[in-house]
């Protein structure tokens, strides 16, 4: 079994991959981002967090469909007209892509996206 270090070690260089890959596919995509930490605040339930240079937010443990249902009211009906959503759509996209890209680099690099014992752990529910 791992000691409680190896397993602190462990769970930094995850959530670091992880971070950096919102990062790494943010910026490919156009994104602008203020920083990135690793270091948890279990209080607002994340492990690592990425902000824009003038906006943050976090998603880890939210449960809310209210920005799905704000989005869904701004988009065309079947048989409406597509050309006045194309930028939102194009910007809910990037954003979709962005954060996926943290669990699929864990994915990549790790075999999975937050083990049961990371999110046991972490004390932060898992994206699944």
């Amino acid at each position: 079994m791992l000691s409680e270090n190896k397993v602190v070690i462990a769970r930094d260089h995850r959530i670091a991959r992880h971070e950096v890959a919102h990062l790494t596919v943010g910026r490919a995509i156009g994104a602008q981002f203020g920083g990135a930490t690793i270091n948890a605040d279990l209080d607002l339930g994340y492990g690592g967090l990425c902000w824009g240079p003038t906006f943050q937010s976090r998603f880890a443990g939210e449960t809310s469909t209210s920005t799905i249902e704000q989005i869904t009211a701004l988009m065309p009906q079947d048989g409406d007209t597509r050309e006045n959503t194309a930028e939102i759509y194009q910007h809910v996209f990037a954003r979709v892509v962005e954060l996926t890209a943290g669990s699929e680099a864990e994915k990549l690099l790790f075999g999975d996206a937050w083990p049961q014992a990371m999110t046991a752990n972490r004390n932060v529910s898992s994206p699944r």
